[in-house]
């Protein structure tokens, strides 16, 4: 059904948010190192 397909897609977006984010955090801590070498 549309509320089960709907539960699904809200917990893969925030599956995906929760992975992204030590990914992001990485990557910007390593462009503004490159940025001031």
């Amino acid at each position: 059904s549309a509320k089960i397909q709907r539960k699904a897609v809200t917990a893969i977006k925030r599956a995906r948010h929760l992975a992204l984010l030590p990914y992001t955090a990485e990557h910007t801590r390593v462009t503004r190192l490159k940025k001031r070498g």
